[in-house]
């Protein structure tokens, strides 16, 4: 019993000592719009979108998979975008770096807006948080953003957002209930006004856009708040329909049997979701998302613009040999682009619909 107790406990600290870290910085930034002070009826999100007939037919016209940095820069950023809401690991460096990876996509045209949280401006979630108030956190912002949030984790929050995805397949549509992420509150309600179709629907079954985990397995399997999700890891449901997962060779905080076998750390889709498994080389676990600078630089800011999945032959370029997290940037950052189109095309012909109805 004695030494149950002492494995426990060499389990427990780590997640009280790391996940539970309290950001000390104290952000002078709030946000606000009009949809998030009352409850929003039906058409109401469509309607706020305020945008010309003209810009909305440039952004019908973008190809979510073939989105340049001018598109960006001229069409996108003259419209809202998905929430990004991310998670941190277990220390206050994890924290930084998922700051870093936020300050990324915002130098490469993303609304600062849409990465910080509108309470109190911080960027990213602890990995402790309660999966079943995040999953109502993402349903308030969907409905009264009008467009599905991205879900980015690292290390133990990457374990964060597998878990998600699965309580979002696995629950009864009276077990996971609205949050307001404002004041931290429960709306007392299991249903949302989908911004959409304008009907109710129930926040269990939501379906995301797109999701990433980074760096999550190893030993931090055994922690006691993972243990619900501990031999579904590796397997997506269909709560998303596309998803990253990044994994680093010799690294045993964040992949299985050290990174050195590939199955083992390979996410593989339940059902229908698209699932990509990205192996990176170098690096350390904590820095992978570390990526601010690659916005910086004019070599590795074109290498990121010009990524695209589909071609494997970017995964052998030299620039990998001194930017070793470049592949994720790229991965992340075409996503990124994907899905702020396609949630924003969506709107645009939701809102048509309903005003030509």
């Amino acid at each position: 019993m004695k030494k149950l107790i002492q494995i426990f406990c060499l389990c427990i600290i780590p997640v009280i000592t790391g996940c539970g870290y309290t950001i000390r910085e104290q952000y002078n930034y709030r946000y606000n719009q009009d949809s998030y002070n009352h409850p929003v009826k039906p058409g109401e999100v469509q309607n706020g979108l305020d945008l010309d007939t003209s810009t909305e037919d440039r952004i019908l016209a973008l190809d979510p998979e073939n989105i340049s940095e001018d598109q960006v820069r001229d069409i996108l950023s003259l419209a809202p975008a998905p929430r990004i809401i991310n998670f941190h690991g277990g220390t206050s460096s994890a924290y930084k770096v998922m700051e870093s990876l936020s300050e990324f996509f915002v130098s490469m045209g993303y609304p600062e807006n849409r990465v910080r949280n509108p309470a109190d401006g911080t960027f990213s979630y602890s990995c402790l948080r309660d999966v079943k108030k995040m999953i109502g956190i993402i349903a308030w912002y969907y409905e009264r953003e009008g467009m599905r949030p991205i879900i980015i984790g690292h290390s133990q929050g990457g374990m964060l957002v597998v878990k998600i995805l699965h309580y979002l397949a696995d629950s009864d549509k009276d077990e996971l209930m609205v949050w307001n992420p404002l004041n931290e509150e429960s709306e007392k309600r299991y249903t949302i006004i989908d911004p959409l179709e304008n009907r109710e629907r129930p926040v269990a079954g939501l379906r995301l856009g797109y999701a990433a985990s980074i760096a999550a397995g190893g030993h931090t399997r055994l922690l006691v708040n993972q243990w619900d999700v501990v031999f579904r890891l590796r397997t997506i449901p269909d709560t998303v329909e596309e998803f990253s997962g990044f994994y680093l060779k010799w690294d045993s905080a964040g992949a299985d049997f050290f990174g050195l076998i590939d199955s083992p750390n390979r996410y593989r889709p339940a059902g229908s979701a698209r699932v990509r498994t990205i192996k990176l080389s170098g690096g350390s676990h904590l820095s992978l998302p570390d990526v601010r600078h690659l916005a910086d630089l004019p070599e590795t800011r074109q290498w990121v613009n010009n990524y695209r999945p589909d071609n494997r032959e970017v995964l052998n370029d030299e620039i990998i040999q001194t930017e070793f997290n470049i592949p994720l940037a790229g991965d992340l950052w075409y996503h990124v682009k994907k899905y702020w189109t396609i949630e924003l095309q969506k709107l645009i012909r939701a809102k048509r619909g309903l005003n030509n109805g």
